[in-house]
């Protein structure tokens, strides 16, 4: 099928493919600012709520909402269940607000944040951009996810040799983008039958190394999960013992080098990811301590649901857990509950629970039935990493985590309508 069907089938003006082209250029330019979320903080110390990536994502979706006629918004069903998510939650929240136990500041700015992700995943949903043009805007999240993951190493080696997020928010948002690039770059070295010339080969190899060096001084456990299921399911999808031999004495000869001199003992001693681990062995673990007391917090509400982002709410935080025997828990004001669906459980309510499962459940089956096509395996991959950072993350006030979603939800549909506007062209053949 012409790769052209995918771009909106009712533009006729030459002056709006112009436009359609500006907008492209736009979305690479945001693509590009995502990992570099935190840039006006560090570099000038300006903390908004503004910044720059989602000003960019308003005024793209502003130019879609623009061109496109009302009638030709084109949504999935299951695209409509993220604002039904919302919609629903609004009900605890107003019960919050009727019970004098409404944080508005938490809720309001969790919903701006909200308005912004699900503004530009809409109108992007709509413009219906062609495969090329999706997977050139995922090359260009890991090219620049790369250098953030350079400017971190540097940061590490240099500066600070504590957890590293780079320009991003926080580590864990840091890690989940490497972990996305890292699969990236994986894929490109073991994708079966490749020829690649051999110093694309060796960008992919060392930009491998850099963005798994990125993912250790993050010091994030959940990269860590990430990174082993990667590499299991493409080991899994495209074993080949070769494959295996070759990775088992790569990964022998970097340990023998770091053991064998000692700069790489030096930092090997101190690295985030390894310190965390045998630091927090032994001890409560904070989340599941944060998932029980916002179970109890949930329950108090007879299961409607606390409001949305109030849980950090101090009035609800400090009957829960500063009364706990987690040190770490009890010395912060507030805390999210670092899981996306018990975040929309306890906060959002029952309903919008299922309405989310549902929700990521349509788009992990699409990709698991085209596993087989070209580059599935990638797109599976990256998918199961959204799951699980998802597990151990809240990621609502996140525009990198949703703006993958966005890329993955949109090759998905596009692959079955893809299939659909292929029988629908045999059906036409067979009738004439």
């Amino acid at each position: 099928m012409n790769s052209q069907h995918n771009e909106i089938l009712w533009r006729t003006d030459p002056g709006e493919g112009k436009l359609i082209t500006f907008i492209f250029i736009l979305l690479c330019l945001l693509a590009a600012s995502l990992p570099f979320e935190n840039i006006l903080i560090i570099l000038a110390e300006i903390d908004t709520p503004f910044r720059p990536h989602r000003i960019l994502a308003i005024i793209i979706g502003f130019l879609i909402f623009l061109i496109i006629p009302l009638r030709n918004l084109i949504y999935s069903s299951n695209d409509l269940k993220l604002a039904g998510i919302y919609l629903l939650g609004l009900i605890p929240t107003f019960v919050a607000f009727l019970d004098n136990r409404l944080e508005f500041d938490y809720f309001l700015l969790t919903s701006l944040q909200l308005f912004i992700i699900l503004w530009i995943y809409f109108m992007v949903k709509s413009l219906q951009l062609s495969e090329l043009r999706i997977k050139h805007l995922f090359h260009i999240f890991c090219c620049f996810t790369l250098l953030n993951a350079i400017y971190m190493i540097y940061i590490f080696v240099f500066e600070d040799i504590g957890r590293q997020s780079g320009f991003m928010d926080n580590p864990n948002y840091a890690a989940f983008t490497l972990n996305i690039s890292l699969a990236f770059y994986l894929y490109k070295l073991v994708l079966p039958g490749s020829q690649v010339q051999k110093y694309f080969r060796l960008y992919y190899l060392l930009a491998f190394c850099i963005v798994l060096a990125g993912i250790f001084v993050t010091g994030s456990r959940s990269a860590l999960v990430s990174l082993i299921l990667t590499i299991l399911l493409f080991g899994i999808i495209h074993f080949s013992w070769k494959r295996l031999f070759v990775s088992l004495l790569f990964i022998f000869g970097v340990f023998i080098w770091v053991r064998q001199h000692e700069i790489g003992q030096k930092y090997l001693d101190v690295v985030p990811l390894l310190n965390r681990l045998e630091a927090l062995s032994g001890r409560e673990e904070s989340r599941l301590t944060l998932w029980i007391q916002g179970w109890r917090a949930f329950e108090d509400t007879y299961f409607l649901g606390l409001g949305i982002e109030q849980f950090k709410n101090p009035k609800i935080y400090s009957q829960y857990l500063q009364t706990s025997d987690n040190p770490m828990l009890v010395s912060q004001e507030g805390l999210v509950l670092h899981n996306d669906y018990l975040a929309v459980l306890f906060e959002f309510g029952i309903l919008p629970f299922l309405l989310f499962i549902s929700f990521y459940f349509n788009i992990f089956y699409k990709l698991l039935m085209q596993l087989k096509q070209q580059e599935g395996s990638l797109w599976f991959v990256c998918f199961v990493n959204v799951l699980v950072f998802s597990f151990f993350d809240t990621t609502f006030q996140s525009l990198p985590f949703w703006f993958v979603i966005l890329l993955l939800s949109a090759l998905a549909d596009m692959k079955l309508s893809r299939s659909q506007f292929t029988l629908d062209e045999q059906s036409m053949s067979i009738s004439k």
